[in-house]
């Protein structure tokens, strides 16, 4: 092999070999100096369920004809003073016991609340009932004072009365509005309610600021001042079935009901959870109106039971409807429960908050609700670990030094070789290079290789001026051209022809000058 190829040859060796390093560099820096390690210590989940219940107005299209009665009644409110209430429970399961309460919340509505504590919490077994009065000049009061606070005075003011009754983890709320408005107190007729976790039933009494007011003439109209007794439970509740279209305008009430689940897979101590249901009523890109439904804490797994006043709503989006003078063709109701999950277990504390939520829209009078009523969260508490990333064995960090170097190393190494290749083409021996390939490339079909580099010592050489010269002397004997190297390197190059004792031949050498055409006679 002659001096050139073997610088090619280094040269693509070189080439090669800074190109792997490079590679072995590029994927160095691209793997990350640590890896970590993520091992989940607890798993838990949590899982709420919805239900609901549409109970319908006796109506000519799902129940019998409707009766026209008193849906409620109402008393001058000059002439109230207090109302005596008792509310009475029986709950479904009769040995059942728990505590109860009642609130009153005082409102304008979508502006401000405040909660009044009629009855604190109360242990209770069985039937129960519970006494309480309102004194509504109080109530005005505070309903003038606040609105002397806020500089805003309230068209309506609402007082909402919620009766609670929490037996294990099961939360129910009964709740009976009342309105003031135009100088008149109105208190709904329904005063009974049936759920699943029992059937409760207010009763009122008012105690008329004037007493007289029953027995003698006076300038007021006529009316009864005990609220209604319990109606016999003869008639069957209307309630609205699967595929059967929700008018809004027939729902007389809803009852909804959540269900939760918190399981984990390591025991979890001071589990406790806060609970705030919610309700929005949303007009979309136009208003939108958030009402408190209930608010309750949980040591564990829980059922909740509330009411959803759809005829509420329907009124609340009359009356803005006509305030506003724009009538959006839909509304999103949702009823969204906001849970707030602590606990501690021996890896650490659990902080988690779950919202799931009742989705309906009301459309062209009719109430449809999503279908999906369950929904679900997963959590962990992992412990993570870094170790130390490694490539071909060595760390990533020493990888990358190393392979830059050697990339660097190559890279000059490549660079010398082919500096001193083109170094060595500049010289005069590029002619002899020159020539050598001619000679192959016009007459190597007609050329034997020879092996070894030793010439026949025993044969008198007559050196031919040229390789032209050489071929005519093989074409007149009809003898073959033989080709033999005499140095390693090839920086000579012999070509002859054998005829008996006679050696016809042609010598190129690297070292002979350029105006010799690098031509030389050797004599052995």
């Amino acid at each position: 092999m002659n001096k050139p190829d073997i610088f090619k040859s280094l040269m693509v060796a070189g080439g090669v070999l800074m190109v792997l390093s490079v590679i072995m560099t590029v994927l160095a820096i691209s793997k990350p100096v640590h890896l970590t390690r993520t091992t989940a210590l607890v798993n838990y989940s949590q899982n709420g369920r919805f239900n609901y219940t549409v109970y319908l107005k006796p109506s000519d299209l799902y129940g019998p004809g409707p009766v026209t009665v008193a849906a409620e009644s109402k008393f001058p409110q000059k002439v109230v003073g207090k109302i005596a209430f008792s509310y009475a429970f029986q709950p479904a399961a009769a040995d059942a016991s728990g505590t109860a309460r009642v609130e009153a919340v005082l409102e304008n509505p979508g502006i401000w609340q405040k909660t009044l504590s009629l009855v604190p919490d109360t242990a209770v077994s069985g039937n129960f009932s519970l006494n309480f009065s309102l004194d509504m000049s109080q109530i005005s009061r505070i309903f003038n004072a606040i609105e002397n606070e806020t500089a805003i005075s309230a068209t309506t003011e609402v007082v909402i009365i919620n009766a609670y009754f929490q037996s294990g983890s099961n939360v129910t709320v009964q709740s009976l509005p009342i309105t003031i408005e135009n100088n008149l107190i109105v208190i709904p007729d329904s005063l009974g309610l049936s759920q699943d976790a029992g059937t409760g039933q207010f009763i009122y009494n008012i105690n008329p600021v004037i007493p007289e007011i029953q027995t003698t003439d006076t300038a007021y109209p006529s009316f009864n001042l005990t609220g209604q007794q319990p109606l016999p439970a003869t008639t069957t509740p209307i309630i609205l079935q699967p595929g059967q279209t929700d008018f809004v305008n027939l729902v007389d009430k809803m009852n909804a009901g959540f269900t939760y689940q918190f399981q984990a897979d390591q025991p979890v101590q001071n589990l406790k959870m806060g609970v705030d249901v919610v309700a929005n009523l949303v007009a979309a890109q136009s208003w939108s109106k958030s009402f408190d439904l209930l608010q309750t804490s949980e040591n564990g797994n829980f059922n909740l039971d509330f009411p959803i006043d759809i005829a509420g709503y329907d009124s609340l989006i009359k009356a803005i409807n006509s305030e506003t003078g724009a009538a959006p063709a839909s509304y999103n109701l949702t009823v969204i429960v906001n849970i707030h999950v602590t606990g501690d277990t021996s890896y650490g504390p659990i902080d988690e908050t779950f919202s799931p939520v009742l989705s309906g829209t009301i459309t062209g009078n009719v109430l449809n609700w999503a279908p999906t009523l369950t929904d679900s969260k997963s959590g962990a508490i992992n412990h993570i670990t870094t170790t130390t990333n490694k490539f071909f064995g060595l760390s990533v960090r020493a990888a990358r030094v190393i392979c830059s170097l050697l990339s660097v190393i190559f890279l000059i190494f490549l660079a010398a070789l082919v500096l001193s290749y083109f170094k060595s083409r500049g010289h005069g021996s590029s002619v002899f290079d020159r020539k050598f390939q001619q000679i192959q490339k016009s007459y190597g079909t007609r050329i034997a290789e020879s092996k070894g580099n030793q010439l026949v010592g025993d044969k008198n050489p007559i050196p031919m001026n040229s390789i032209e010269d050489l071929m005519k002397i093989a074409d007149e004997l009809g003898k073959p051209v033989i080709h033999q190297s005499e140095e390693l390197s090839g920086d000579i190059h012999i070509y002859y022809v054998i005829d008996g004792n006679t050696r016809y031949q042609y010598a190129l050498s690297r070292d002979m000058p350029k105006q010799t055409g690098g031509t030389s006679a050797v004599h052995q």
